[in-house]
Parts: C-alpha cells; sequence; structure tokens
C-alpha cells in the first residue's frame, strides 16, 4: 500500500494517532491516490473534525482536488458534516462549483429543505441565483415546495424573487401552480411579479376555470392577474367557467370584478355559454348581475325555439329576462311559440305567453302555433291559444278540407277542436261537401251526431246536389231519420 492510501485509510478510520506518526515520519500530507484524493479529502468526507484540525495544521491543502474537481469543503457540505464545513471555510476553503455544478446542489437541496446545508453553501459562496440546464433556481424549487422559511432565506440572501426559468416561470408562478398561497403571498410581498403577457395569463386562467381550480385562479389574481385577460378567440376565464357551469368559480370572478358581458370572436357572451349549454344555475347568477344575451334575431331564435323544443322552462325564462325578443323568428318565420305547440308542451307554451308571445304569429306557410297545436292533436294546449285569441288563420276553403280531411279519418277530437277553435263546419270544399258530407259518407255515426251537435248544417248542398243524409243513403247508411230530426234541415 503506498504512503497515501495509508494516508487517506487512516483517515477514514478516525486513527488520529496512527496518522499522526505517519506524517511525523516524514510522510507527505498532501500525497494523493490514484483518484487525486488526500487524507483531506476522507477526514472531511467522514466528518471528522479533529483530523482535519490535525492535518490543515500540518499543511494540508485545503482546495486539494481530486479526479472529480471535487474539494474537501464539498465532501464535507455532501456529508452533512457542517462542523467540519465550518473549520474549513475557516482555514480558507472554497468550495471550487462552477454555477452549473451549485445550481444542481442547491435545487436539490432546496427541494429536501435541507436549510443547514444550503446555507453553509451560501456562506462558502456559492451563487444563489446559479440556474440549472433549465434556468432554474433554488428559489424555484423552494418556492414549488412551499416552504416559507426557506424561501425567506434565500429571498434574504438577495436570491432574485423574478428569476425565469426556460419556460418563463418565475418563483411565484411555481408557488401558484402549486396552489402554495402563503409563498405566493411572500414572494408578491418582496416585488414579485407574474412577468406574464395577457395572452398567457387568460391561457392560465382559463386552464384553471376549466378544471375548477378555484385556488389557484384566486392565487393568480391576488398576484395582480388581470381577469378580464382574453385569449386568441377573446374568451375569458368568466366564457370559460360559465361554458363549464361552475357556478362557484362564476361567483369567485364576479367577486373578483370580472367583466360580466365580454364578447369572444363570435360575440357570445358568458351567459350565452351559459344557457346554450343549459347552466341554468350560472346563467341565472350571470343575469342577476347583468348579464346579456347579445344575440341577433337569428341567433335569438335558434336558441329560442331549441330550448322550446327541448322544454327548458328555466332556460327559456332566463333568456326572455335577459332582452331576447320572445317573438324573434327563425328562417322559416317560425318562433318558439309555435315549436311548443308544435310538440304540445304546455308548460313552455304558457310561459312564452306570459312573456307577450305574438299567439297569431304566422310561419312562412302562414301557419299558426294554433294550427300547430291542432295538428299535432295536442287539444289542451290549443284551448289555451284559444284562451289567449289564438285564431287558425285559414280562409274558408281551407278551414273545410282541413275539417274534411279530419272527418275522413275519424279524428273526432280533432274535428271537435277545430270547430271550438272558430272553423266554420259548414264550410264547403271545392265540390260543395262539408265535413258532415264526408262523416256521412264513411257511415261514421258517431262523428255524424257531433257535427250535428257542434252545428253542423244537415240542408247544404253539394255541387251535385246532395245534403249529407242524402250521401249517408246512396253508401247504403240506413241510419233512422230521427238522427237527422232537430238539425237544420230544408
Amino acid at each position: 500500500m503506498t504512503a497515501s492510501s495509508k494516508l487517506c485509510e487512516l483517515a477514514k478510520e478516525g486513527l488520529i494517532e496512527r496518522l499522526q506518526l505517519l506524517l511525523d515520519c516524514g510522510c507527505s500530507v498532501n500525497a494523493v491516490d490514484y483518484d487525486s484524493r488526500s487524507c483531506l479529502h476522507l477526514a472531511a468526507s467522514c466528518g471528522n473534525v479533529p483530523i482535519c484540525k490535525l492535518l490543515i495544521s500540518t499543511g494540508a491543502d485545503v482546495n486539494a482536488t481530486d479526479r472529480w474537481d471535487g474539494t474537501p469543503l464539498q465532501d464535507a457540505v455532501r456529508g452533512g458534516h457542517m462542523e467540519a464545513a465550518d473549520v474549513l471555510r475557516a482555514a480558507g476553503a472554497l468550495l471550487g462549483y462552477t454555477d452549473v455544478e451549485a445550481s444542481g446542489v442547491l435545487c436539490e437541496l432546496a427541494r429536501q429543505g435541507r436549510l443547514e446545508k444550503l446555507s453553509v453553501l451560501l456562506s462558502c459562496h456559492a451563487n444563489v441565483n446559479a440556474a440549472d440546464y433549465d434556468e432554474r433556481t433554488c428559489l424555484h424549487l423552494a418556492a414549488c415546495t412551499g416552504n416559507e422559511h426557506l424561501v425567506t432565506q434565500l429571498l434574504d440572501k438577495n436570491a432574485n424573487v423574478n428569476a425565469q426559468d426556460r419556460w418563463g416561470r418565475t418563483p411565484l408562478v411555481d408557488a401558484l401552480t402549486h396552489s402554495h398561497t402563503g409563498v405566493a403571498k411572500l414572494l408578491r410581498s418582496r416585488g414579485a411579479a407574474l412577468l406574464f403577457d395577457e395572452a398567457k395569463t387568460a391561457s392560465l386562467l382559463c386552464e384553471h376555470a376549466q378544471v375548477g381550480q378555484n385556488d389557484r385562479i384566486q392565487g393568480l389574481l391576488l398576484c395582480g392577474a388581470d381577469v378580464d385577460a382574453a385569449d386568441y378567440d377573446k374568451r375569458t376565464c368568466l366564457h370559460q367557467a360559465a361554458s363549464e357551469g361552475s357556478l362557484s368559480m362564476v361567483q369567485l370572478l364576479l367577486e373578483s370584478s370580472a367583466s360580466v358581458n365580454p364578447k369572444d370572436r363570435w360575440d357570445h357572451t358568458p351567459l350565452c355559454d351559459a344557457v346554450q349549454r343549459g347552466h341554468a344555475a350560472v346563467a341565472e347568477k350571470l343575469s342577476e348581475r347583468g348579464g346579456e344575451m347579445g344575440f341577433d334575431e337569428s341567433t335569438a331564435s335558434g336558441e329560442l325555439c331549441k330550448l322550446a323544443h327541448q322544454g327548458s322552462v328555466e332556460l327559456l325564462g332566463i333568456m326572455l329576462r335577459c332582452g331576447v325578443s320572445v317573438n324573434a323568428a327563425n328562417y322559416d318565420k317560425r318562433t318558439s311559440l309555435h315549436v311548443a305547440a308544435s310538440d304540445g308542451n304546455l308548460n313552455v307554451v304558457e310561459l312564452l305567453l306570459k312573456h307577450g308571445a305574438d299567439v297569431n304569429a304566422q310561419d312562412r306557410c302562414g301557419a299558426t302555433p294554433l294550427r300547430d297545436a291542432l295538428r299535432g292533436g295536442h287539444h289542451s294546449v290549443a284551448r289555451v291559444l284559444c284562451n289567449h285569441g289564438g285564431q287558425l288563420a285559414l280562409n274558408g276553403l281551407e278551414s273545410a278540407l282541413t275539417l274534411c280531411e279530419c272527418a275522413a279519418q275519424g279524428k273526432l277530437e280533432s274535428l271537435k277542436a277545430l270547430i271550438e277553435s272558430r272553423a266554420d263546419p259548414n264550410e264547403v270544399d271545392y265540390t260543395g261537401r262539408t265535413p258532415l258530407h264526408v262523416a256521412a259518407a264513411m257511415g261514421n255515426k258517431a262523428m255524424v251526431q257531433q257535427l250535428l251537435g257542434l252545428g253542423c248544417r244537415a240542408d247544404v248542398e253539394d255541387l251535385c246536389g246532395f245534403t249529407a243524409q242524402q250521401s249517408a243513403e246512396r253508401c247504403g247508411q240506413g241510419w233512422q231519420a230521427s238522427l237527422w230530426n232537430g238539425s237544420n234541415n230544408c
């Protein structure tokens, strides 16, 4: 074994007397082994303070470097031997780290929360702002872990509070990302800034709004983020929160003075988004705070008709309270009342009438809501529309054809509803026939009786000169004459 290896072995084992004897016999205290390590490297690595002092007093080079450019002080710090490190520093030892090397050690110690070791490194002139390959500093790591005490110590040692890493993230952003509000407030009090442009701010806010991260949104706002920052589509975090139906997020943003009516690329407001996605509670909250739909008539009619078809009474009510015209008509001039009547949705019909819907609006084909209700067999809806002044808007021939068609199909209830809706049962078709003629020819005795009771005249002759009774007889219906008694026969 060489003298250098023997010295290293004795230093490792802590055999100070035998070490002293070798030195007294003329062995060089700075002799190094095959890895260029001296006995002081080993004493420092083991934290043996007495041997460190002995070797230093004997003239050991406190800044000797091994094969990997490591110094005794690095070994002492790496092993957590603070007392040995203090002895070496007092003797003029240097760490010998480049900034890149120092950053890796500092960042790892910050991640682990090893304040004492980190303080030793910094007291040995390690650069507190040394940045690693991603330009991250130990303050970034301390902020990520939420260690307020460590962050305070680093700031007191002049750590750059606004250092930016490869992605432009500051320690403040890291603290907010990991929901460390206390650290974020501390950094903010020491001059930290987000250093984001509007697009980046909007992107972060919208991302957090999408997944309901209220705490992160709140942290960003506390740190100066503009709550109305808009992204590339002019959408704000309030748009996103409304689209997701997050009532708590919407309340937070409104309490943070978010503009309630920003318009995105498509002129949609947050209230539009909430209504279109069926988030009634959010829509109600936005409406209470002055939210507007901002729809043109074409868009408004489409939304109203869709909601009427879905039976969304609550969302329809919100839209109408927000000033959307209840009579907005689509490309076929159909209104939401037409759609509700066609679907037989009584609740929606009543809501629309309450808000002033035109009960006699005519679509492209001249149909009114009443006609649509009757066509769909929705008689209770038809009665409500009649009570509100609804009309069929049929001329004499159209009325006769509609009644005759119902008679031919045996639709007694529809016939009654049409007549109750002021369709004249004595109007004639192009052959001069009334629905009574048709019912008689079809042999529908019950319908004939009902029609006679509803005011149909039995004396009306068609173009061939036949009355309804004669039509029945020609078709082999041998009904007694009493059936026709009491009617308006000639």
